[in-house]
């Protein structure tokens, strides 16, 4: 037991003396962190001290209660009560206070977190607002996927269709005309022809490709056309 708490001990020291340097260091470069990454940090070094002191408390609980010997544990003589009692108050008192410290911590990593995402989000749209085909592009990826071609048929007879697994149905009937996706690209439309349980017929609306060249492949998927 006394191993695991010298051990936990030097753990909780080497963790708090790493979040100290790595704060210090946030503190030189203080213009490319973050108030909420500061804070964060601040409430992680705040839990660290507070468990040192837990673990402290314990020990001097402890060792109160006992002697220790060369030879190993030997009762005591009985200890003071109130100093049992003091101890015992002071240790509740610093769990007590280390478990809000952890509700800080953890609020600390999300309220970060919210922030990293928010920060991602607005370097985009700024990105996004200076480049047009940046903007269509992810728009193009984050629309809902409505069907994916499992075939394409090119027959002089009948004419080219495509055979499509249908995804949601509810976006689906005779004469939908749906955009072909394929990575961040749209290739051309699609007409949807027939319709049968899961599945439906469409034909290629030519004008709607680049250079008349239909170019169609089993995976691509179709979408209905963003609001560029």
């Amino acid at each position: 037991m006394d191993t695991m708490k010298i051990l936990l001990g030097a753990t909780v020291a080497l963790l708090l003396a790493a979040v100290v340097l790595s704060w210090q260091k946030m503190q030189e470069d203080n213009r490319n962190v973050s108030p909420e990454e500061m804070a964060r940090v601040e409430k992680q070094i705040t839990q660290l001290q507070l468990e040192q002191e837990r673990i402290k408390a314990e020990k001097q609980l402890r060792e109160i209660r006992t002697k220790l010997p060369g030879t190993g544990m030997v009762a005591a003589a009985p200890p003071s009560t109130d100093k049992v009692a003091e101890l015992e108050s002071k240790l509740a008192e610093t769990q007590a206070r280390l478990d809000a410290a952890e509700d800080e911590t953890t609020k600390a990593e999300r309220d970060a977190s919210v922030a990293e995402d928010e920060a991602g989000l607005i370097a985009q749209r700024d990105l996004e607002s200076r480049d047009r085909d940046l903007r269509r592009a992810r728009q193009i990826s984050q629309a809902l996927l409505i069907a994916t071609i499992t075939e394409y048929v090119e027959d002089e007879q009948i004419g080219s269709f495509a055979v499509v697994d249908i995804q949601r149905p509810e976006n689906v009937q005779s004469g939908t005309v749906l955009d072909i996706r394929r990575n961040t690209g749209i290739l051309g439309k699609l007409k949807v022809s027939e319709i049968s349980g899961s599945e439906a017929i469409a034909n290629p609306v030519p004008e709607s490709f680049f250079g008349g060249r239909i170019d169609i492949q089993p995976g691509d998927e179709l979408i209905i056309p963003p609001p560029f």
